[in-house]
């Protein structure tokens, strides 16, 4: 999981920024094109930071458009909650270097009779990998029979 996570005006003459406290709904927010300044109102964008190598690799990206499958899979009991599953496709710009890369967070979400959400829980083991390597990946899966194409 991202250690640092920055919400950062666009707007360089503004340049606010302010720490992020639940990334799942920061990530919404920019799927659903509602990533805003809470200084002047300006578009932002998420800044985070991976702690690769136990964090003896600190790694800064710019989040730069962010996706959920246009159906969400099915919700299932757990206790007195429905519990759902939110896979998210995040692409990335490396900060030192401009490369792309995509991730692959996901996280389970409860919620109560009302639907109002209750809890949300990280996924352990999100992918990061160079935007060739997902492109590769994607081009396999498309080349496969028709059920995958």
């Amino acid at each position: 999981m991202a250690t640092d996570r920055f919400n950062v005006c666009s707007d360089k003459s503004c340049g606010h920024r302010e720490q992020v406290f639940r990334l799942f709904d920061a990530l919404r927010d920019i799927q659903q094109g509602r990533a805003r300044c809470s200084e002047c109102g300006k578009r932002s964008y998420l800044s985070l930071t991976f702690p690769f190598g136990n964090g003896q690799y600190p790694t800064r990206y710019k989040v730069l458009a962010v996706f959920l499958p246009k159906h969400l899979p099915r919700s299932w009991p757990e206790g007195k909650y429905k519990r759902g599953f939110y896979p998210f496709l995040v692409i990335l710009e490396k900060v030192n270097d401009g490369h792309c890369w995509a991730w692959l967070p996901y996280w389970h979400v409860d919620k109560n009779r009302r639907g109002h959400i209750v809890r949300v829980k990280y996924g352990q083991w999100a992918s990061v990998m160079r935007d060739g390597a997902f492109a590769s990946l994607i081009k396999q899966a498309r080349a496969k029979p028709e059920r995958f194409s």
